[in-house]
């Protein structure tokens, strides 16, 4: 039972997270000028893939710190993000 409960809400986050990344990278290739596209593409995608190894390396090292510190930092930092994120009037405005 708890195996068919996780086994559904991991494939829900990831339809979710997969529709999210379709989205956003639509959103961008909309907004960048065409000369630009494989600059930008090219960066966003190194941010997606090839850092991966990196956030292991760094998640890591977190764990063996201390292991909640491995949620709290990062949780702290998305959430000062995304406090920033809506104190600013370019993202507010962005439609």
């Amino acid at each position: 039972m708890k195996f068919a409960v996780v086994a559904t809400l991991l494939a829900l986050m990831g339809f979710g997270v997969g529709f999210v990344n379709v989205q956003f990278s639509a959103w961008v290739q909309s907004r960048v000028e065409r000369d630009m596209m494989g600059r930008v593409m090219s960066v966003m995608m190194f941010s997606g893939f090839g850092m991966v190894p990196v956030s292991y390396a760094v998640a890591g090292a977190l764990t063996q710190w201390r292991l909640d510190a491995s949620f709290l930092i990062p949780g702290a930092c998305l959430t000062l993000i995304a406090v920033a994120a809506l104190n600013s009037r370019a993202v507010r405005t962005i439609d």
